[in-house]
């Protein structure tokens, strides 16, 4: 019996089986913090961030919120955006809504993250009180 031949069948039964690749979500934390990064996509990452947070928890929707404080727990990226010189009032509207989500799903859903809610309001207090004040009184609030 010779050992140097392969059966036939061996070639093809690899490449008949599809190969499944479990595809990343599109957008989940790592992207998020990406687009922060750049600011010709920050602000359409905050809104993205936003929308899809407010359809969560949700069983079929990456959890990006979970998947965002996972890699970034105090959240430097979306605070590095308040520091702009004069922060614009929409981008801070934007800016403050991405925090509240994060706030929101830490205090219910997300309480093993309780500590980075914490980190988001001390911060807030201790840095960025005046901008918050000043957002309470602002024309387009929501």
């Amino acid at each position: 019996m010779k050992m140097s031949k392969k059966r036939p069948s061996d070639a093809s039964v690899e490449t008949e089986l599809p190969v499944k690749k479990e595809k990343a979500p599109e957008f989940n934390g790592t992207a998020f913090k990406t687009m922060l990064k750049n600011p010709t996509t920050a602000l359409k990452g905050l809104e993205r961030f936003i929308s899809t947070a407010k359809k969560l928890p949700c069983s079929d929707l990456y959890d990006v919120v979970e998947g965002y404080i996972k890699i970034s727990m105090e959240c430097a990226e979306i605070f590095k955006l308040l520091e702009a010189e004069k922060p614009i009032e929409s981008e801070m509207m934007l800016i403050f809504g991405s925090l509240e989500v994060i706030l929101l799903r830490t205090a219910s859903d997300l309480s093993h993250f309780s500590m980075v809610g914490n980190v988001i309001v001390k911060k807030i207090v201790s840095n960025y009180m005046k901008l918050l004040h000043g957002s309470f009184y602002s024309a387009n609030h929501g």
